[in-house]
């Protein structure tokens, strides 16, 4: 009986310490991001306004960057068109991706991410020259799949966090910039 009852308060009380100091944490990732949000499980996240968008020029071939992800085996190129890159005053970073296959096929697409939280939204995709709105479209969290795996990336070494100041211009020069987790990093670009 003793020996039960000891096990099971170790128990509660092993699993409620982690659970506060994971609160702690994302409280604090919205205080680094200045993104003072309530996380949409906890409620509406009424302190944070998105802001309207608005669709960027469809995206010019010869103006993209080939963003070095260092993904293993990733089947597709990921560029970004460095004119519809933004950083809104909702501290959403918009862009157009354009995910290229390995026979040439582009899949077109205007995002927003949002840092602290790890969210995503899809605006619009484009296709033959113009953009479509995606109806219905919603924020969604980054999944750890083969889908989301450039998110990831681009999360995680690239966009975030936010730079303090000339973010546009910060953040391209982050993108065109070779990773150095790739084996293939040249030491001379």
């Amino acid at each position: 009986g003793m020996s039960i009852r000891i096990v099971l308060l170790c128990l509660f009380y092993c699993s409620v310490i982690p659970l506060s100091s994971v609160a702690a944490e994302v409280e604090s990732d919205a205080e680094l991001y200045g993104e003072q949000a309530t996380p949409a499980y906890r409620g509406s996240g009424k302190d944070w306004q998105e802001q309207n968008i608005q669709l960027p020029p469809y995206p010019d071939e010869t103006k993209l960057i080939k963003v070095d992800l260092g993904l293993d085996q990733y089947p597709f190129s990921v560029l970004v068109d460095p004119r519809s890159l933004a950083v809104g005053d909702d501290r959403v970073v918009r862009f157009t991706v354009v995910l290229r296959s390995v026979s040439g096929v582009d899949n077109i697409e205007y995002q927003g991410l949002r840092c602290s939280q790890r969210m995503v939204r899809r605006y619009a995709w484009g296709d033959r020259g113009h953009f479509s709105l995606i109806p219905d479209s919603q924020w969604r969290y980054i999944r750890e799949n083969l889908q989301d795996r450039y998110l990831d990336a681009l999360v995680r070494d690239f966009l975030c966090p936010l730079p303090g100041y000339d973010r546009e211009k910060n953040l391209l020069k982050k993108l065109r910039r070779p990773n150095r987790k790739n084996l293939l990093y040249d030491q001379d670009e």
